[in-house]
């Protein structure tokens, strides 16, 4: 029942994880080597790898959420749900609160379709996101620069890279365990004695 509702190639999101890290690696070698960068184009490109690192945790998450759902004896939607629905549904689970703290639908949306902006104030720099859904764009947030580089330091560095391993050794564990041979799985339980 699990693999019906979570259905997921880890070869094909092992490949776009890596195609986005080195994507994502070149936007940061331009900032850094550049030296210097004005302020909007510097913070556009975080803002881009943060909206490219989200992108690439979806399916992740939503194996997670499917798991949450099923363990509460829940069965999970047909549909996939909306990122922000997602991210919602997570938050609202004490367990996997905290793996999407750094997940913010609102700023990832809003630059999948081209609607922030940066913004300084004093000495302060903002992104601020824009409502696209009406005739006249509308501000809807305004996020410290600091928040959203955190952000991205956290899904680039910690989220990405540990929900990917361990849906891998998931994978390889559930297959192992639904194994028919006896004596072979015996023998890759015992592989580690040697």
């Amino acid at each position: 029942m699990f693999l019906d509702f979570a259905s997921l190639d880890m070869i094909d999101l092992g490949r776009r994880i890596t195609e986005q890290e080195r994507y994502t690696n070149f936007l940061a070698g331009l900032l850094i080597e550049k030296g210097r960068v004005d302020i909007e184009n510097g913070v556009r490109a975080i803002v881009d790898i943060y909206w490219r690192k989200c992108e690439v945790c979806y399916p992740m998450l939503n194996v997670l959420r499917v798991a949450i759902e099923l363990s509460q004896s829940q069965t999970p939607g047909a549909e996939k749900p909306t990122f922000e629905d997602l991210v919602a549904s997570l938050k609202s689970n004490a367990d996997a609160r905290q793996l999407v703290e750094c997940v913010e639908p609102l700023l990832r949306n809003c630059e999948a379709h081209c609607a922030t902006s940066v913004r300084t104030e004093h000495s302060d720099v903002y992104v601020v996101t824009y409502g696209t859904r009406t005739p006249t764009a509308r501000e809807i947030s305004k996020i410290p620069f600091k928040e959203v580089d955190d952000k991205t330091k956290c899904l680039k560095y910690a989220l990405v890279p540990a929900l990917y391993v361990t849906l891998a050794l998931f994978e390889y564990a559930f297959q192992i365990i639904t194994l028919t041979s006896y004596e072979f799985k015996l023998l890759l339980t015992t592989l580690s004695q040697y």
